[in-house]
């Protein structure tokens, strides 16, 4: 178990330092401006025409992160640009948000075009496009003719992938038009779902692993520039590709606590909290391990010590975790008030790649926080971060800071 405590500054010191290590020149022309896709040249606002694809619904009351964090550059953009459209997918998990309220868009966000994924459209998409990635294929079934359509407009001066679900739909001649947000390196997840299970399903995900990193290697070597969440997903495109521009922008935090919020009149001892959309995979996986092998070597020390799993549409396997040391909520408007609450953030992935929104919420609340090296990628050192690579550690670094209290 490894405790990382080199930085022990405020929250605000902290995002600072995430700043400074995720902003690093580009490679290729060091001139040239990143703020906007390259080819736009000195045109005016007043001229700007952006199209944003998008690989899932952007949504600023989203139960994942991913999806707050593209409403929020959707927002940015539209103060640049005279007017924005959006093509976004919908899958089937996202479905499961359909009830909410349609977002406030910006006002110059005209066209706002949903494409819906399906089983059967995966199904048929790997048929026809066996040498893609699922995610690929399906999208490019999906929307193939509106992108065409789409590009053909000469009204746009400028174009922006959102997620590898969203330029998934895009030749390598299209990408070559388009800045690109890489949010994670999607064949990392791949390789981590094989490792993590048997038979039939191993064997998928390793094919799907070596599809999509054949498929990533073409997009970085065609997209007109990168942007990466981490520092180390950046590193790896300009080692395997240096003419590529690539740069590096932090992902901010999506939930709002003041720190001063939690104090110990608030904190409930012995309280972990694990916070997160419960329908995706990753997470289910972290909840289920903790409830197994952790919780209980935790209890054995610690008999006041529960958790309470936070997030929207909690899986039946999720669901089923309830007992009088688990609490699973459910979907929460506002999880501030458990937040405060809390003694200790539990994010114990073994699935997933890229930089854990989740991870940095918790810390900038002030919480400790206690994850796996999957959950510390692309993470800066934090006094109150600390990351253990087995069950056994885990608990123990869970123990450790219940003692501390």
């Amino acid at each position: 178990m490894s405790e990382i405590g080199k930085y022990s500054g405020s929250t605000g010191e902290f995002f600072a330092r995430i700043r400074s290590l995720f902003t690093r020149p580009l490679r290729g022309d060091r001139n040239r401006s990143f703020s906007r896709p390259p080819q736009s040249g000195d045109v005016v606002k007043a001229e700007r025409r952006l199209l944003y694809i998008c690989g899932f619904a952007p949504h600023p009351n989203s139960s994942s992160s991913g999806q707050k964090i593209a409403f929020a550059k959707i927002e940015e953009f539209s103060k640049s640009f005279a007017r924005v459209d959006v093509l976004y997918f919908i899958n089937e998990l996202e479905e499961l948000d359909a009830s909410r309220a349609l977002p406030l868009w910006p006002d110059n966000v005209v066209d706002k075009i949903p494409m819906h994924i399906t089983r059967g459209m995966r199904v048929a998409a790997g048929l026809l496009m066996p040498h893609l990635p699922m995610f690929v294929s399906v999208r490019r079934l999906a929307a193939r003719w509106e992108i065409a359509r789409r590009l053909s407009d000469p009204a746009y001066t400028d174009f922006y992938g959102d997620f590898s679900q969203g330029f998934a739909v895009l030749s390598r001649r299209q990408l070559a038009r388009f800045i690109v947000r890489q949010h994670d390196v999607v064949s990392k997840l791949y390789g981590r779902q094989a490792d993590n299970t048997g038979g039939l399903k191993k064997l998928f995900y390793r094919m799907e692993e070596a599809k999509t990193r054949a498929w990533e290697r073409g997009v970085w070597s065609s997209a007109g520039g990168i942007e990466t969440l981490s520092e180390d997903d950046a590193a790896l495109i300009r080692d395997t590709y240096p003419s590529t521009l690539v740069k590096c922008v932090p992902p901010m935090t999506t939930v709002a606590l003041d720190p001063q919020m939690r104090t110990a009149a608030t904190i409930v001892p012995g309280r972990m909290i694990f916070f997160g959309n419960m329908s995706r995979q990753e997470n289910i996986d972290a909840v289920v391990w903790m409830a197994r092998d952790i919780l209980p070597q935790i209890r054995k020390r610690n008999p006041e010590a529960h958790l309470w799993i936070i997030g929207a549409h909690p899986s039946d396997e999720v669901l089923a975790l309830s007992g009088p040391s688990i609490h699973v909520t459910g979907f929460i408007e506002s999880p501030m008030e458990l937040f405060a609450q809390a003694q200790v953030a539990v994010v114990p992935l073994r699935l997933g790649s890229g930089v854990k929104i989740k991870v940095i919420e918790t810390i900038a609340a002030g919480i400790p926080t206690i994850t796996t090296p999957v959950g510390a990628e692309g993470i800066p050192s934090h006094s109150l971060l600390m990351i253990a690579g087995s069950a056994a550690e885990f608990a123990d670094s869970v123990c450790r800071t219940f003692a501390r209290g």
